[in-house]
Parts: structure tokens; C-alpha cells; sequence
């Protein structure tokens, strides 16, 4: 739809050149990318949207099967996480961890063998009741972390393909620097999939698609960490799309030329060296207007759609009476 003015800058470098790459087939509304640096986003989905939709439309219930596929994926990925953790810090322990998005508890568990306590957050409620019942994780809210309980807590925090599915990491990022103690570290994995999307895959509930150049930079502009080490690891990108998105992900290659994972391992800078320079802002207010105006034009398109389809269904009704009553040629529906 025509846009009077931006309607939001870039999450990277603050520009509003923008221009629309795709529609996000999980929410519904516009990819863009920024026509300065090239970072590519989603428009803005309330914390409220993605609650919902994280609790009712992302995952589904999963059965006994789906679980423990689940739990195998999620293993094979932990332990190549904490791998990666010990290659870049041999001898690593520490007194507490957090792995905020745990999902059914895997990187949870991996982080009990160098951590003397875990807690882990997560939204999904049918992981939340099993995170319940595990003894060796302690379960808290997202929301409690901001608490003056948790200020320079943790030694550790992990974040695994989360921060892709925020509507602003910038404030996730700010939680980190908060919970985490003065050096403590950071490990991110988020996907590498801007060449994915270029090429018609897009992955459930994403709304920012990095590169390792642009983590890089959105690190350096949120201001609070240290970049320690990044990489890309797990399967190629060029593999997956020759397979047509079907090649299977490999958790054990710790480190890929061009990798469908990036990882990166932060370090958390005490208060006073920190340099925060974001610029990145929603409109709010204008993104309201034209999600209004868009609700209004489907509408009117599916009623539209709807009495379409009613008079069809009258006329095949006709139809079949007509075919039905001795004497009378049904009419044909199909046009010369």
C-alpha cells in the first residue's frame, strides 16, 4: 500500500529509506530492507500480537512424537552450544546461568555441567508446565528479570533463536546488560537466512533477518558488549537452498564457511564503558493508522469474497434442482 510517510527506520543505522521485500507470512505484514545498510525487517508487531501468537498459532500442541523429536533437535543443538561455549572459554564454571527462551529445557540442562544453578524463561505453555516439573532448572518469568533481584546476577546468559522473533532485541539486549554481572558473557545463536529469504524461505515468527556483518554492527550500536568471537556454523546456506529448503540442519559443525546459524560470543561491559547509539524507532501511532486501513480493505475484500461465494451456491443449488425434475435441461454454469 502507498505510504505517506516512514512508517519506521532501521533497526541498524536509523535511516527511513526503506523499501517492502516480501510480506511476512506469519503476521501478515511487510518485510522491508533498509536501502542505507541493507538490514531487513519486519513492520511492528505488539508484545501483545506476539504473546498470542506464540501461545495460539506458532507451534501447536505437540503429541508424544513431536516431543521427543523436539527434545532430540534441541539436544543436538545444546551440546554444540556448550561445546562452543568451552572452546572459547576452557575450564568454564560459574555460580549462575540463565538460558532465556529455553523451549523444553535442553540448553537448560547442558548449562547445569558448568553452572551450580540454572534458570531458564519460556512462553510457550505447554513447555512452561514441563519446565514446571524439572527439578534441575528453576523456571522464572521474562518479566520478573527486570526486577532489582536480578540486576548483575548472572554469569552467564544464554540466548538461542530469540532474537530474531522480537520486535525489539535492542530491549532484550538491555536486559542482558543488566542481569549479567560486569564481564559476564553472552552467547547468541541467531539464523543466517537473509539469503533464505531472497529466495522464498521464510521461518515461523521471524521479524529481523541478520547477516554476521549486520549482528555485528547491531551489537556495536546497542553499545553494551564486548564481540568476543562470531561465527557461522551448522550446514551451509547454499546447501539448504540447493536442497530445496529440505536438507536436514548439522548441529556438529562447530564452524561454516557461510552457515545457516551465526554465533557469537559477547562480553558485558561495565556501566560507564558503555556507548549506546541507537536511533531505530516505530511510528507507533501512523503504523496504527495504516494496519486500520488494511484491516478495513480485507474486510471489504472478504465480504466482498463471501457474497461471491453465496450466489455461486445458490446458482449450483439451481442447478442440481434442475437436474433433479424430469423435463429440464440444467443450465451450463461454464462460460462459452
Amino acid at each position: 500500500m502507498p505510504k505517506d510517510a516512514p512508517f519506521a527506520s532501521c533497526l541498524i543505522c536509523g535511516s527511513t529509506s526503506l523499501h517492502d521485500v516480501t510480506t511476512n507470512k506469519s503476521f501478515g505484514i511487510n518485510i522491508f530492507q533498509c536501502d542505507a545498510c541493507h538490514f531487513v525487517q519486519s513492520e511492528y508487531v505488539s508484545e501483545r500480537g506476539l504473546e498470542s501468537y506464540y501461545r495460539h498459532f506458532c507451534r501447536g500442541r505437540l503429541d508424544a512424537h513431536g516431543l521427543a523429536a523436539h527434545r532430540r533437535k534441541g539436544s543436538a543443538q545444546a551440546k554444540g552450544q556448550i561445546a562452543y561455549l568451552l572452546e572459547q572459554q576452557p575450564g568454564l564454571t560459574v555460580s549462575a546461568a540463565l538460558d532465556y527462551g529455553t523451549a523444553e529445557g535442553s540448553l537448560g540442562h547442558e548449562l547445569c555441567a558448568i553452572a551450580d544453578k540454572v534458570w531458564v524463561t519460556e512462553m510457550d505453555p505447554q513447555f512452561v508446565e514441563l519446565l514446571k516439573q524439572d527439578p534441575s532448572l528453576t523456571l522464572v518469568d521474562h518479566r520478573e528479570l527486570a526486577s532489582e533481584r536480578f540486576e548483575s546476577f548472572f554469569d552467564v546468559v544464554c540466548i538461542s533463536h530469540v532474537l530474531e522473533h522480537l520486535t525489539d532485541p535492542y530491549e532484550a539486549m538491555d536486559l542482558f546488560a543488566s542481569t549479567l554481572k560486569p564481564g559476564g558473557l553472552l552467547l547468541v545463536d541467531i539464523p543466517n537466512e537473509v539469503r533464505m529469504l531472497q529466495r522464498g524461505f521464510q521461518a515461523k515468527g521471524h521479524l529481523s533477518y541478520f547477516t554476521k556483518d549486520s549482528f555485528a554492527r547491531f551489537v556495536d550500536v546497542h553499545g553494551c558488549f564486548e564481540l568476543a568471537e562470531l561465527r557461522t556454523c551448522n550446514r551451509e546456506v547454499d546447501l539448504f537452498i540447493n536442497s530445496g529448503f529440505t536438507a536436514p540442519e548439522a548441529y556438529s559443525i562447530p564452524l561454516a564457511k557461510d552457515g545457516t546459524t551465526i554465533r557469537a560470543l559477547l562480553r558485558n561491559r561495565a556501566p560507564e564503558a558503555r556507548r549506546r547509539r541507537r536511533t531505530h524507532a516505530f511510528d507507533e501511532a501512523a503504523l496504527l493508522n495504516e494496519y486500520s486501513a488494511r484491516i478495513l480493505h480485507f474486510y471489504m475484500l472478504l465480504s466482498a469474497t463471501q457474497g461471491q461465494v453465496a450466489r455461486l451456491e445458490q446458482e449450483l443449488q439451481r442447478v442440481r434442482q434442475a437436474a433433479q425434475t424430469p423435463g429440464i435441461v440444467a443450465p451450463n454454469l461454464i462460460p462459452a
